[in-house]
């Protein structure tokens, strides 16, 4: 089979690679300050002499000193980890700040992070990233998910300032929103890093690479955290009285949060609100298999990561959250047992339909090698259950996996399915050959599994390159080849796709595709050309595609335009629109125009058009920070044509 004559040249590769030295990890004893820095964005004569000082950063596509200097600062005290960063800049005024969104990302714009893994264990398991933009917005980012509402998530400190050759940044991370073993010292994993708006360069203390690797983490020595504090239950509570249609009803729920150690929490859910959450727009583009789409609810999202049971380019993923669709109560329990071994175990009840339990443990040897086993259960009147294992393992640049499951119905004999691969990783290179099966019937009810009865294997392959002189700022390449035949040796699937995107100096990218498969003799064989505006701006950006060829036997061709501007000062539009001509023509719209008040206050209306079907709703949200949260609803979210409903829902912590 061509796909595995190819699995030498993967394994020559990355045989060859595994004995290249990435640079040296940076090690740095922790110091416990006797005076605290203030937190104010300036960086004032003797505050941070005691903290831990470096200037030693390096850009990640080029494993150089960057032009423009970046010096850090990092130190603790029982109340909490500080850090500071003196960004200079030879152009400071194109430095870039524009969002002033919590948890927003930073494309494009000025920005420092600091990550930290609490328990040393020299993985991204834990990791947790603290991003500031040059503005004085945070975004946080805790390994696992965590909900939105600031009291379950936790505060924390940063300020800004502009300085004649640059721009400072002062953070302040309270010990007690971190997950950290019960110990008395230990050693944690950390990193600092810088990202410029106008050159798109990210500068890092440690791990330079464009892959960053968790073994090249820095390491933070011999710190003394605090005893954790003495856990209580925390609560959500919610109301949402509505008219629809003429029709008065109240619906009020209450969530639970536990944490019973400083890394193992607790979460319950009765009656929780998904009516109110906007969820994903699914698109109209031609699909070979069912979308697979993201989750937005709270309960789902908080923990998400103990939940992951399978790696997203094997057979599929194991538990898809999406199956429940709703239940009348739920809970969950998930964290680190210690450093090494993590889990999560889930329940949720429909009192008149579907139970459904998922349950992980992952246990971690070191930074490159682990192992989970998992299984889900669901009972919807043909109970169905699964069970699991992954394993997973890298030397050097080479990186090795296997996993298989079984699943079953009652009285019926067990299905399998799973996949091995052999893999190589360089800094911005990218290459795997990965076998794979599924039985015939092997369709587990809370996964999402894209193809059944299958065996085969793919080659997949990707090469990343940034460039810091000349009109091109960056490149990257894809390139997939593969062949699946049923167990009958009917060949299901066979062909290749590959793509080039070329990311320019003066903010534009291009790039074109070229996809060729067949599936069971139905062709697939188009080109795709795509080019963008403003890329790192999405205040002001444009991107555009165009598909033309064959799809599933039939002509095709396929358009969409995004756009997204600032029309005045915080009011922001963004259009979407698709055009699929393909044995007819289908015409998508999505449109959002959002005024945000302040980072609390948010005003904003969606359209929707499908077809001939519309749906516009209005919302007002005051939410985002401690205390009461409000939310006003004029329409569905999710409708399929706009309705007349009025919600009004408050959210309260206690």
């Amino acid at each position: 089979m061509k796909v595995f004559r190819i699995w030498g040249l993967v394994a020559g590769l990355a045989l060859a690679g595994s004995t290249l030295a990435d640079g040296q990890v940076p090690i740095v004893k922790a110091h416990r300050l006797d005076k605290a820095p203030t937190i104010d964005g300036k960086i004032n004569p003797g505050e941070w002499d005691e903290a831990f000082e470096t200037s030693t950063f390096l850009d990640r596509a080029t494993t150089k000193p960057p032009s423009d200097k970046t010096e850090a600062w990092i130190g603790y005290d029982r109340k909490g980890i500080y850090i500071a960063f003196y960004c200079h800049d030879s152009q400071p005024d194109k430095i870039v700040a524009r969002e002033i969104i919590p948890n927003s990302k930073f494309d494009g714009e000025d920005w420092v992070e600091f990550d930290i893994n609490p328990f040393g264990n020299r993985t991204f398991n834990q990791l947790c990233e603290f991003v500031v933009n040059a503005r004085g917005t945070k975004s946080e980012n805790f390994k696992g998910g965590r909900t939105d509402k600031r009291e379950w998530r936790g505060d924390w400190k940063a300020a800004t300032s502009r300085t004649s050759d640059g721009w400072v940044c002062e953070m302040e991370i309270p010990w007690p929103i971190l997950n950290y073993p019960r110990k008395d010292r230990f050693n944690m994993d950390l990193n600092l890093i810088r990202g410029q708006g106008r050159s798109q360069i990210e500068q890092s203390w440690a791990n330079a690479r464009l892959n960053p690797l968790p073994e090249q983490q820095g390491i933070w020595e011999g710190v003394e955290p605090p005893t954790p504090p003495t856990a209580h239950v925390q609560y959500l509570a919610y109301s949402a009285p509505e008219v629809a249609n003429g029709k008065f009803q109240n619906r009020v729920g209450l969530d639970a949060r536990y944490a019973f150690t400083q890394s193992v929490t607790g979460v319950m859910s009765l009656a929780p609100d998904f009516k109110n959450i906007q969820d994903v727009v699914p698109g109209i583009d031609f699909v070979r298999t069912e979308r697979n789409l993201d989750e937005s609810r709270p309960f789902f999202n908080e923990g998400s990561g103990f939940f992951r049971l399978t790696d997203n380019f094997t057979y599929g993923s194991m538990f898809y959250s999406r199956r429940i669709a709703d239940f009348d109560m739920g809970a969950k329990v998930y964290g680190q047992a210690n450093p090494n071994l993590g889990f999560g175990a889930l329940y949720t009840n429909k009192f008149d339909g579907e139970k459904a339990a998922v349950f992980n443990v992952k246990r971690t040897f070191s930074s490159t090698e682990g192992i989970n086993l998992f299984g889900t259960v669901n009972a919807d009147g043909n109970d169905n259950s699964s069970l699991g294992f992954g394993y997973n393992k890298r030397v050097g640049k080479i990186g090795f996996d296997v996993g298989a499951a079984m699943e079953k119905d009652n009285g019926t004999k067990a299905d399998t399915a799973g996949s091995a691969a052999i893999s190589y990783q360089g800094n911005g290179d990218f290459l795997m050959a990965r076998y794979l099966w599924v039985t015939p019937e092997f369709n587990p009810s809370l996964a999402y599994i894209p193809w059944t009865d299958r065996r085969g294997g793919y080659i997949y392959g990707e090469s990343n390159r940034q460039y810091r002189k000349g009109p091109i700022r960056e490149t990257q390449y894809n390139f997939s080849t593969d062949q699946f035949r049923t167990y009958s040796g009917v060949l299901q699937e066979n062909g290749f796709d590959t793509s080039f995107n070329v990311g320019l100096r003066n903010d534009m990218g291009v790039g074109f595709a070229r996809v060729r498969y067949t599936y069971s003799g139905s062709l697939d064989d188009y080109w795709v050309y795509g080019i963008a505006f403003n890329t790192s701006n999405r205040f002001k950006k444009l991107s555009m595609n165009y598909l033309q060829g064959t799809q599933g036997d039939m002509p095709s061709k396929y358009y969409f335009v995004r756009g997204s501007y600032r029309v005045v000062n915080n009011l922001d539009l963004s259009i979407d629109k698709s055009v699929q001509e393909l044995g007819g023509t289908t015409r998508q719209t999505i449109a959002t125009l959002a005024y945000q008040a302040s980072p609390q206050d948010l005003l904003s209306s969606r359209f929707v058009m499908n077809g001939n079907d519309q749906n516009i709703y209005f919302s007002f949200r005051h939410a985002g920070f401690r205390g009461t949260e409000y939310y006003l609803i004029y329409g569905d979210p999710n409708a399929q044509r706009t309705s007349n409903r009025l919600s009004l829902k408050a959210v309260w912590a206690f």
